[in-house]
């Protein structure tokens, strides 16, 4: 055994221990980000933890049980009970949840209370009240600055973030956008919406595809075909098999043989 080691007391020697632990995780937790470092990371002191910028410089003081890192803004932090933080440490909402999903996929949050399920947004407004089963509501990302994607009760709605309704829960699902336009779904049936959420093209498709350079690969009775953003069929759904266009071109099946076919 160490000399030095051995006159040290046990008290100061786990002490000692562990502050190097707590050293180490925050040392682990700044190595993770590389050099992609964010504004605030958690910081452990003791049994708590808070927040430091990545001098270790203690920016929201380590009085929680547990937190988790900063996501959109906002950081999930519990002591005895779960809400949300902003950047200044101000609460967004009161500590009153027992679970909660961090705000990382869209600008809402499945939160819930006892063991009901609800939505807030980024403003700590409880956008659906916690009245639901969990996977009876859920949050979903629209790629539109602004909006939110929800689902309840197996239909989905998009709103902006003061609550207006601007597509009611009419759809089965909605597809994330992608060059101003989402495919929708409703009875099995699948079309697209605009940025405007307006249904452009209507759901009479077996499956649709995101558009992908202006062209959008389509289903109807088991083959495949192209259309465009105007909804005209340029290709009929004639093949077995069919990929999306990259570079102008697209792979496609027919009567079991792979070719291609040019916009």
């Amino acid at each position: 055994m160490d000399d030095r080691k051995a006159l040290i007391p046990l008290e100061q020697q786990q002490l000692v221990n562990k502050v190097s632990q707590q050293i180490a995780l925050t040392d682990r937790l700044l190595s993770l980000y590389n050099d992609d470092l964010p504004e605030l990371i958690p910081y452990r002191k003791g049994d708590k933890w808070g927040f430091c910028d990545y001098q270790k410089n203690i920016v929201i003081d380590c009085i929680y049980s547990s937190v988790r890192p900063f996501k959109n803004g906002l950081a999930l932090v519990y002591l005895e009970k779960i809400g949300f933080i902003n950047r200044n440490g101000e609460y967004v909402t009161p500590l009153i949840y027992n679970r909660a999903n961090d705000f990382s996929i869209s600008h809402c949050a499945e939160v819930c209370i006892g063991n009901k399920w609800g939505i807030i947004n980024k403003k700590g407004r409880e956008f659906i009240p916690c009245i639901y089963n969990q996977y009876e509501v859920q949050s979903f990302k629209t790629s539109i600055a602004g909006l939110l994607g929800i689902k309840k009760n197996q239909y989905c709605g998009i709103f902006d973030e003061n609550g207006k309704e601007i597509i009611p829960y009419i759809y089965n699902s909605i597809k994330e956008f992608s060059e101003g336009f989402a495919v929708v779904e409703i009875n099995r049936k699948y079309g697209f919406i605009n940025s405007e959420c307006k249904l452009i093209i209507y759901c009479k498709y077996d499956y649709a595809e995101n558009f992908s350079e202006g062209i959008a690969r389509v289903e109807k009775d088991e083959k495949f075909g192209f259309i465009y953003k105007n909804g005209y069929e340029f290709v009929p759904c004639i093949y077995e098999d069919a990929c999306d266009f990259q570079e102008g071109f697209a792979k496609v099946k027919k009567n079991e043989k792979w070719g291609f076919i040019d916009k």
